[in-house]
């Protein structure tokens, strides 16, 4: 068959015109879909700091408190977030250096008891040699502090004109001893007063001889810890010249606070460690409990005497010591946590647990009971079981961020309130505040001071209009606690002289809504407590919504979604 030439262009003409209509109406629809996923992620993602985890924006930029580059969050495809519950990013984790650790029964820890203290002398073994008669130290044969010395070692001689002059009394007693012999055991005896010994005064009288200085014995064996003796000095009769210490038996002083005292008893050993002395231990007893605490610390001290044969130990020494028989008033199994995972509040202990199933490391504030203690851990009576996974290292820095959040913390105890059963007249009457609430809060998010104002008079008005008498039983007394403070800040508010002013106030008027709908929530609504932490000079201010998303009602269009959800009452 022929084909001519005007049937071919005929032919490629169509060709082309069909590839490029494929091309619009095929490649465009691809296209399109493409650009719509990718808004749609776009849109989807939200971003937060990495410090600032409450911080929660549709779009990159930078933290409004610190001013850090935000990050993607990633969705979070485990469970759904507990309100009380906080969630922290990866960077700020490991900014905080957060550690845990998974929590087991008491058998793990140590039963017994640790405690800390310095080595002492033995205060019944220190001796103090005075001079026993008037005189001048002609030499001393000890003279440094630390020297050791013996029992009846000369310590230093003495000249004394009273010696001399009891000397030559004894040689002329001596030859008339036989006559009377009274006056020359009185000589004897006097000498005796200046501590010679027996041996020396025979020895005087035999030798017929006076000695111009008086040897000064030491009573015992020890070392010099004191010295007050120098040559030449004079001294007088009591004057302390020498102190003698015997370090052959020493104490062991350690501060038991005043909740270990009821695990240490007299007769306990204990075994003890010093820093100068690496791989050695010691055995010691407890001979002595302090009967009075120390006001000051709230300590009392524990005398343990140990045996220091071969004087490797010395005063002052710092001990670290274990009472082996700790364990005996505290021997039941239970939950233990080390003590660095604890926070106190005075009247409360809590800890961070952290929660699994969450892409994001997610925390919650537990209230424990705390038992005894056990060397550098706490018994847990309740709040935890075992296998809970704990914070014990950055525990202040997820309470910190709690606080932050609006979360409860360390100083924002979890609210413990049940809501009361409403007639049908106090939840329509409640119901209409919280509506007319609602009209404030927009106007304010809008940024429109007549409206906000307006509106505000009106809650006022509604509010106002209520009869008590609506509200019965429990109800009735919860209303009488809010409603003078509602109708006052209420008031105030609708006085207000510019949109700033307004929104100051309007924290107040927030705060009595919440608790009253916390304490008595209308039937069949969802509300949302969003925080926002920068409100009120960066000390955070809740209010009431009636949806999740974030529209905040104290910067309005400026910041409008700075803010999150921190409790849904439904």
């Amino acid at each position: 068959m022929q084909i001519n030439k005007s049937t071919i262009l005929l032919m490629l003409a169509a060709l082309v015109v069909g590839v490029v209509l494929g091309s619009l109406l095929f490649g465009g629809e691809s296209e399109q879909h493409q650009h719509s996923e990718e808004a749609a992620s776009a849109e989807a993602t939200v971003w937060t700091c990495s410090m600032h985890p409450q911080i929660r924006q549709n779009k990159p930029g930078k933290c409004p408190i610190c001013g850090m580059e935000l990050i993607p969050l990633s969705e979070n495809r485990g469970k759904l977030v507990a309100n009380d519950a906080l969630q922290m990013s990866e960077s700020a984790i490991a900014l905080a250096n957060v550690q845990t650790v998974v929590v087991g029964s008491g058998e793990a820890a140590s039963k017994n008891l640790q405690l800390s203290g310095k080595i002492e002398a033995d205060e019944r073994n220190v001796s103090l040699i005075s001079a026993h008669f008037n005189g001048r130290i002609e030499k001393l044969y000890v003279n440094f502090t630390g020297e050791k010395v013996k029992k009846g070692q000369v310590l230093a001689s003495i000249y004394s004109p009273e010696f001399i002059m009891a000397q030559q009394e004894l040689l002329e007693a001596a030859k008339n001893k036989d006559s009377n012999p009274e006056l020359y055991n009185a000589v004897r005896n006097k000498l005796k007063n200046f501590q010679l010994a027996e041996s020396e005064i025979n020895k005087i009288e035999a030798e017929g001889k006076v000695s111009m200085a008086l040897p000064l014995r030491s009573h015992y064996s020890g070392v010099v810890q004191k010295l007050y003796a120098s040559s030449g000095k004079h001294v007088k009769k009591g004057e302390p010249l020498f102190g003698i210490v015997d370090l052959s038996k020493l104490w062991v002083i350690l501060d038991a606070y005043e909740q270990d005292l009821g695990r240490i008893s007299e007769g306990d050993v204990i075994t003890f460690t010093v820093s100068s002395l690496p791989g050695e231990s010691f055995k010691a007893k407890v001979t002595f409990i302090d009967p009075f605490i120390d006001p000051s610390n709230r300590v009392a001290g524990i005398r343990a005497e140990v045996v220091n044969t071969k004087g490797k130990l010395k005063p002052e020494m710092f001990v670290k010591a274990t009472v082996l028989n700790g364990e005996k008033q505290d021997s039941g199994e239970g939950i233990t946590i080390p003590q660095s995972a604890v926070l106190w509040t005075g009247k409360r202990s809590l800890v961070y647990v952290k929660l699994e199933g969450y892409d994001q490391p997610t925390f919650e504030y537990r209230e424990v009971v705390l038992g005894p203690e056990k060397g550098d851990q706490y018994t847990v009576e309740s709040g935890l079981s075992a296998g809970d996974r704990i914070v014990v290292y950055g525990t202040f820095s997820i309470d910190a961020a709690a606080q932050l959040a609006g979360k409860p913390s360390m100083m924002n105890p979890k609210e413990k309130t049940e809501s009361v059963k409403l007639s049908a007249g106090a939840n329509a009457a409640l119901q209409s505040i919280i509506d007319q609430y609602f009209l404030v809060k927009n106007a304010l998010v809008k940024d429109d001071f007549d409206q906000a104002q307006a509106e505000t008079k009106s809650l006022h008005q509604t509010v106002n209009n209520v009869e008590m008498e609506v509200f019965e039983g429990d109800a009735h007394m919860i209303w009488m606690k809010y409603v003078k403070s509602l109708k006052t800040s209420i008031g105030d508010m609708a006085e207000s002289k510019d949109i700033d002013q307004l929104r100051k106030k309007f924290i107040l008027v927030s705060k009595n809504i919440i608790a009253l709908t916390q304490e008595m929530k209308p039937e069949e609504l969802t509300l949302y407590v969003q925080h926002c932490p920068m409100a009120d000079n960066n000390q955070g201010a809740d209010w009431l919504s009636a949806k999740k998303e974030v529209e905040n009602p104290y910067f309005g269009a400026s910041m409008l979604s700075c803010g999150e959800v921190t409790k849904v009452m439904r």
